[in-house]
């Protein structure tokens, strides 16, 4: 059973399907996403592309990703998490500084800019 103080703030939305994962993002003030194993980061990388500011694990992948766009937390540290989630809520400079930071950042992966990164890499790989 969730909190109810929680619930109250919280929407706890189970799958969401790629139609409405825009407007979710443009609904959310803070996307929080403290995972303990990422692939690659694409969620918050969608969320900082939304204007969405960013709390983040510190572990993986995701501060490679998000570099200085995002707030970060030890996923094991509840306390971290809700205080990098309060900081975010109550700190209006924090906030939109995190946003046009996570804007900025997130124009750096483009597809076009991964697959030119990607055909560089190739190219060196052959001459060697």
């Amino acid at each position: 059973m969730t909190d109810p103080v929680i619930s109250e703030k919280v929407i706890f939305t189970g799958h969401v399907s790629d139609d409405d994962l825009p407007k979710i993002y443009a609904l959310a003030s803070v996307f929080c996403f403290v995972s303990y194993a990422e692939a690659f980061g694409l969620p918050a990388l969608e969320a900082m592309a939304s204007g969405v500011p960013v709390l983040v694990s510190n572990r993986t992948c995701l501060p490679e990703i998000c570099g200085d766009a995002a707030l970060y937390a030890n996923p094991d540290s509840p306390e971290e998490i809700a205080c990098g989630i309060d900081s975010l809520l109550e700190d209006k400079k924090l906030w939109l500084n995190k946003r046009e930071l996570g804007i900025r950042r997130a124009q750096e992966f483009t597809w076009k800019s991964t697959a030119e990164n990607f055909l560089e890499s190739v190219k060196r790989s052959v001459r060697y």
